[in-house]
């Protein structure tokens, strides 16, 4: 027979607080007193696996036609803005015939001089170049030493959108009525895209303007003749047409 000290250790055994075992869904045996806050997060890991991971998440990217969407619009919204900046910086305006002055000394030869205002007017240089050229004729003793006949032709440009054929308009314009009191100022037609006459107490100034260049001749002292310093321009001019 066994000791009897041997069932009352077995007896003692049995007497302890052994946790009981909890059958899980496997049938496998699973401590009762598990901690609480691990039991819920072992209960929703199951939960997760029995549901394969969840629902995949969805990136914006993987919307192809919302992007295509997007960027029309952004381009929508960039093109008004970039045209706006183009036109006032003057991309889309008029830049005129001529880049540069043409020669004045070329416009306004010695024979055009000889047969508008007479011999004994002699070249005195030319000055100038690029946006302005300018000629001049100086009188001798022949027909005084006072007359002054000088052609300048001036180019100009573009001002943001403004064109270069209404930068000369308005140039030209400027300097017909500059200090206009006591001076007579005409129009002259066929002069040009437009020409203005200006006679005043020292001489007479003939403008004229074809595209954005605008020729200025004027005739002072003895060689000051309106009807002249004309027939002198519109030959000026008509290389220019």
């Amino acid at each position: 027979p066994a000791p009897s000290d041997v069932d009352g250790a077995g007896s003692a055994t049995d007497g302890a607080d052994v946790p009981a075992a909890v059958p899980d869904d496997d049938g496998a045996a699973v401590p009762s007193d598990v901690d609480g806050d691990e039991g819920e997060m072992a209960s929703l890991s199951a939960a997760l696996d029995a549901d394969g991971g969840g629902e995949e998440r969805r990136h914006w990217l993987r919307y192809p036609g919302l992007v295509g969407a997007l960027a029309v619009v952004g381009l929508l919204m960039l093109i008004p803005c970039g045209a706006g900046t183009l036109f006032f910086t003057g991309a889309f305006a008029d830049h005129g015939r001529f880049g540069q002055a043409p020669d004045a000394c070329t416009r306004l030869a010695p024979d055009t001089v000889r047969k508008a205002f007479g011999r004994g007017l002699l070249p005195a240089g030319r000055t100038g170049g690029g946006d302005d050229s300018t000629c001049t004729y100086l009188g001798s003793a022949a027909v005084g030493s006072d007359a002054r006949v000088s052609l300048t032709v001036t180019r100009y440009g573009t001002k943001g959108p403004l064109s270069a054929p209404r930068m000369a308009h308005a140039g030209l314009t400027g300097d017909a009525t500059d200090g206009v009191a006591g001076r007579n100022r005409r129009s002259v037609s066929g002069l040009g895209d437009e020409a203005v006459a200006v006679q005043g107490p020292t001489g007479v100034i003939v403008y004229a303007r074809v595209s954005n260049v605008v020729l200025r001749l004027s005739a002072s002292g003895s060689a000051a003749r309106e009807p002249d310093t004309v027939a002198a321009a519109r030959v000026a001019v008509a290389g220019l047409t």
